[in-house]
């Protein structure tokens, strides 16, 4: 008993130098799962803004109930303005999104949103990071951990309207 005595102690001094390891090395596995799990959300959020506001943009709807006017959607001109609420669905995209992300996300903040429309599509760009605390140091030298950037675009065209689109281009070629 007395050698055993004599011995003691390196337990203690190997617990309290793997004990911080093993828990640093299990902190960054939950953060690298809530990390995917909040770009699974951006994803999805800027996906169902997107394509809802494609289908508001084509009908001509409300935005906010998605019911749409025939009589408006009569009248548009088909040579100057074919979608013209394109630049109000932008606005209500990107306002979306923030509220959206505001209270999905979990340990994340929105750096931006970005939303585009051109003639025939709108895209969404969302750059999102994770703050871990002790990270900003490893940020100063360029290296980034936790940082998501995530863009979509939808097309306000269907597929048989692309293929119009063309056929009327090459005959006015030839």
């Amino acid at each position: 008993m007395s050698k055993m005595r004599e011995e003691g102690g390196y337990i203690t001094v190997e617990a309290s130098l793997l004990f911080p390891i093993a828990f640093l090395i299990l902190l960054l596995f939950l953060e690298y799962a809530v990390y995917f799990m909040n770009c699974g959300i951006v994803q999805g959020a800027m996906e169902d803004a997107g394509w809802k506001a494609a289908d508001i943009v084509i009908t001509n709807g409300s935005y906010e109930n998605g019911e749409m006017s025939y009589g408006a959607l009569n009248q548009r001109n088909l040579y100057k303005n074919m979608y013209p609420g394109k630049k109000q669905a932008a606005a209500k995209v990107k306002k979306q999104l923030q509220k959206e992300l505001n209270t999905h996300l979990f340990l994340g903040k929105i750096q931006s949103i970005s939303v585009k429309v051109s003639a025939d599509q709108i895209k969404t760009k969302v750059k999102m990071k994770i703050t871990i605390p002790g990270m900003e140091g490893i940020r100063f030298f360029g290296i980034r951990f936790f940082e998501y950037q995530g863009q979509c675009q939808i097309s306000y065209l269907s597929e048989i309207e692309k293929a119009r689109r063309w056929s009327v281009i090459e005959g006015t070629m030839d």
